[in-house]
């Protein structure tokens, strides 16, 4: 029997390399990746282009800035309250589930506000609905999959992803922006929303998963493991 000192068994070996920094990112490189597109084709840069279209929505409809800001103000609540509900879905279903359906919300709000009407009380309806849309497709969730994929690089990958934040503000707004200059501001939520569901959706429906899968080789090793333990001696353990 081997004492303390003895170097680590094969398949010790081989459960440090599948944790280590290379083969994490080897294995989860594209997770993060669409989650950083997604998180930034979404709720996160979508708050950064709010303010382009405050003078618009003023002269369209002559709703006072006050008034067209109750927007965040509502959603932001609405945000903070469904949070913990939406944590919870996540791990009842699955975070892929979640996110994939809240992904396709955010962009359908978001395109529909190209339907604005006259009456307030339309837009601040679109604020209660993007709320726990939002939610769903925060750092909360695109979080807890990067941290079921990486567990040594946990850190640097959400990093990455908490890029998306700053990210958001220097993409968006500029495209924003254009659109509304080209076509207007009801196109442009429109072709905002339909970004939000080709770029920010599909990958997360093509790609994304709630964790790597379990390898055969690990199971039939941890069940060789036990095995083996089972079969020693209890004066030998004793003795050890």
């Amino acid at each position: 029997m081997t004492d303390g000192t003895a170097g680590v068994t094969r398949t010790d070996a081989e459960s440090l390399d599948t944790k280590s920094p290379p083969h994490e990112w080897e294995r989860g490189w594209k997770l993060v990746a669409v989650s950083l597109v997604s998180y930034v084709f979404g709720s996160a840069g979508m708050f950064f282009a709010f303010g382009l279209f405050l003078k618009p929505l003023s002269s369209e409809f002559h709703w006072s800035r006050e008034a067209i800001s109750g927007f965040t103000s509502i959603s932001g609540v609405i945000f903070a309250v469904a949070s913990p509900i939406v944590g919870r879905l996540a791990d009842r279903f699955g975070v892929r589930r979640v996110i994939l359906i809240c992904v396709v919300l955010v962009a359908v709000i978001y395109g529909s506000q190209s339907l604005l009407t006259r009456h307030l009380w339309h837009y601040y309806a679109l604020a209660f609905l993007w709320g726990p849309a939002t939610a769903g497709t925060s750092a909360l969730t695109f979080g807890k999959v990067i941290s079921n994929w990486f567990d040594r690089s946990r850190g640097l990958a959400l990093s990455i992803l908490a890029c998306g934040s700053g990210l958001g503000g220097v993409v968006i707004p500029p495209f924003a922006q254009s659109l509304i200059a080209h076509y207007g501001w009801r196109e442009a939520y429109f072709l905002l929303g339909l970004s939000i569901l080709t770029v920010g959706a599909i990958p997360v429906a093509l790609i994304l998963k709630d964790a790597p899968p379990i390898r055969a080789t690990d199971v039939t090793s941890s069940a060789g493991e036990s095995s083996g333990a089972a079969r020693v001696p209890r004066s030998q353990v004793l003795r050890s």
